[in-house]
């Protein structure tokens, strides 16, 4: 019988896709980005107990939570900052913003895994990772600017304080890209960089390599706080932010899932759980992107996340336990909806504000925020109807095109 151990899953070979990602399916392909196997897969016996799964349907389940976390989060922010009267969204929601951690950590374990076996293509991997992020990233950043630029939003000023050229190429500068959310996609690159280079060469030595990173980001991201964060230098910023240390658990996850080493999925997940509603309790209200500030939210946020990517990894390894199957449909589409939900955010706000000028109805009684009710129903649902169909119309079809040229074999001079 052949040794589990050595068959990890092969992810290049599934449908949809994200590395990332913020960067997002299961090969190698987000969040950020970088980043599954598709709808129509047919159903898998469970892994028996011990080996590595041959589908990572958890993570991609997983990349459903993170993308929803994302989306309530900014739903809760927009119905903080525009709607008068009662609001519904919890404050809680504001931990939202761990869905980006969420995709860190995915994004490393479906780093290692989709290219076990495949050492020495540094090149290749990032040709799959530029062909996987920038074209649909290109297509909402096109479809931003064209909207920010009509009268109708005239007064924003996001589209002029941008730089465009940097934006487009998500070069990392001292400003938000066009596009919000691209600032995940900066730390995305990155990581696709230094992975590249890891695993390079005859005799790639991962955890070497991630020790010898993670050390790196220690050393210089106290150098730079100290000495350099008031000067800028948002290349150097991004190669030193702790929340690289969320890829490399990541990574450390993959590479032991490979080994046919992961236990304790249950008491990871719930304890990854449990430390997520604590940090929901006494996150800072202040934090700020500032580099120090980021260490906290590296320890609140990233630590609960890799607990629950070990532990929903460790479960499927285990015992076959997977997520509701509808998360796994969430997750396969989960960079089309990253990439466009603040969009359709910010035109159903201002299309609701066209309707109730102040942004809420009632004024009093039992049907007091019931507007508001209609207002979150609709923008959720808008958000991932527009995102389906992105994935559908869109994402998969270039995706699917893309790998038929990438394995077109290259004719014989």
């Amino acid at each position: 019988m052949p040794d589990p151990r050595r068959h990890a899953p092969d992810l290049e070979r599934t449908p949809p896709d994200w590395a990332d990602g913020p960067t997002r399916g299961l090969r190698d392909t987000s969040g950020p980005s970088d980043f599954a196997r598709g709808p129509e897969r047919p159903r898998e016996r469970p892994a028996r107990a011990g080996s590595t799964p041959q589908t990572l349907q958890n993570v991609e389940a997983l990349r459903g939570v993170a993308v929803l976390l994302v989306v309530l989060f900014h739903l809760y922010g927009m119905e903080t900052h525009y709607v008068a009267g009662v609001h519904l969204l919890p404050t809680f929601l504001r931990m939202g913003r761990g869905g980006v951690d969420l995709f860190f950590v995915i994004s490393g374990v479906v780093m290692v895994v989709s290219t076990r076996g495949r050492p020495g293509e540094p090149g290749r991997f990032l040709l799959r990772r530029v062909l996987r992020i920038y074209p649909l990233y290109w297509f909402f950043s096109l479809l931003t600017l064209t909207v920010y630029v009509l009268p109708a939003a005239a007064e924003n000023s996001v589209w002029r304080d941008a730089n465009l050229l940097a934006s487009f190429l998500l070069w990392p500068q001292e400003k938000a890209p066009l596009l919000s959310v691209g600032w995940t996609l900066w730390h995305e690159l990155y990581f696709y960089l230094v992975f590249a280079a890891l695993i390079g060469g005859r005799r790639p030595r991962l955890v070497r390599g991630v020790v010898a990173w993670s050390a790196f980001v220690a050393v210089g991201g106290l150098a730079y706080a100290t000495f350099i964060e008031p000067a800028g230098w948002p290349l150097l910023r991004i190669a030193t932010d702790p929340l690289t240390f969320e890829f490399v658990a990541g990574c450390l996850i993959g590479w032991r899932l490979g080994r046919g080493g992961l236990r304790g999925g249950a008491a990871a997940l719930l304890c990854g759980i449990g430390l997520g509603c604590v940090a929901a309790v006494v996150y800072p209200e202040g934090l700020t992107d500032s580099l120090p500030h980021r260490w906290a939210r590296a320890a609140l946020l990233g630590v609960p996340a890799a607990l629950v990517v070990y532990g929903a990894v460790a479960l499927d390894a285990e015992r076959g336990w997977r997520f509701p199957r509808w998360l796994v449909l969430v997750g396969a589409a989960s960079y089309s909806i990253y990439l466009s939900h603040m969009l359709v955010l910010a035109v159903g706000r201002r299309a609701w504000f066209l309707v109730v000028p102040n942004g809420h109805v009632a004024s009093g009684g039992v049907l007091d925020g019931a507007d508001n009710v209609v207002a979150i129903a609709v923008l959720l649902a808008a958000v991932l109807a527009t995102g389906a169909a992105s994935y559908r119309l869109l994402e998969r079809p270039l995706m699917q095109r893309v790998r038929q040229r990438l394995r077109r074999p290259t004719p014989a001079r």
